[in-house]
């Protein structure tokens, strides 16, 4: 059945306004799980092949040595 617009007057005038208005409902389910272990995090990388811990060092291509933090710049 379409919908079909209608008059109706209130106390601030006369207005026109659907008389069918479309309801949509929508079911979404949510599952809730309770927290039963504490995992702690592990933030360091790891060599797969020998299980030692990965460093990020900042060097110079050009003069092949470390370049401390505060002279490296984007660019």
């Amino acid at each position: 059945m379409p919908t079909r617009p209608i008059l109706r007057t209130s106390a601030s005038g006369t207005r026109l306004t659907w008389a069918d208005r479309p309801e949509i409902w929508i079911r979404v389910p949510i599952g809730l799980y309770a927290a039963t272990e504490e995992h702690p995090a592990r933030l360091h990388e790891i060599h797969v092949a020998d299980g030692s811990r990965v460093e990020h060092r900042r060097s110079c291509k050009i003069e092949n040595r470390e370049i401390p933090y505060e002279q490296v710049c984007r660019g």
